[in-house]
């Protein structure tokens, strides 16, 4: 019978078991991805969502900000509305050489062309279309018009 005592075993006994384990299962890498998967949707809904509420508040602002500033200084020099916002985008002696607006302010932050209507020389509609640039809608694609929807 041999002497177990005197027998040694090698150092190594667990080599096979530790490069079974060097890599990730299948099953592991398949619910790694699964909760990325949740929270990209999660949290990607939510910064959406959040964009698309700044880009409401972006074309509410420039709609204040061409009203107040550009049709307010228009009719301050000239006595009378502009016929159209483009006679905003020429330079004016009457406003040190420069023009009342600049293309980009005659667009909402969806990128359409805001809708303007002189209604007598000292009142004016000025309407963005929202983010179908169709009339109505709700949320992110109703209308913001001025006067109306600023008090």
């Amino acid at each position: 019978m041999p002497d177990l005592a005197n027998t040694t075993m090698p150092l190594n006994h667990n080599a096979g078991a530790r490069r079974r384990r060097q890599g990730f299962t299948l099953i592991e890498i398949m619910v790694v991805i699964t909760i990325l998967g949740l929270l990209l949707t999660v949290v990607g809904n939510a910064a959406w969502n959040k964009l698309r509420e700044s880009r409401v508040t972006v074309s509410k602002t420039k709609v204040n900000k061409l009203a107040l500033e550009g049709l307010s200084d228009y009719r301050r020099h000239h006595n009378r509305l502009p016929d159209t916002l483009e006679e905003l985008l020429q330079p004016n002696d009457k406003n040190l050489g420069e023009p009342y607006a600049r293309p980009v302010d005659l667009r909402d932050a969806w990128d359409n062309d805001l809708r303007y209507t002189r209604l007598s020389n000292s009142k004016f509609k000025l309407v963005s279309l929202g983010a179908d640039g169709i009339e109505g809608g709700e949320t992110d694609d109703a209308d913001i018009t001025y006067p109306d929807d600023f008090d």
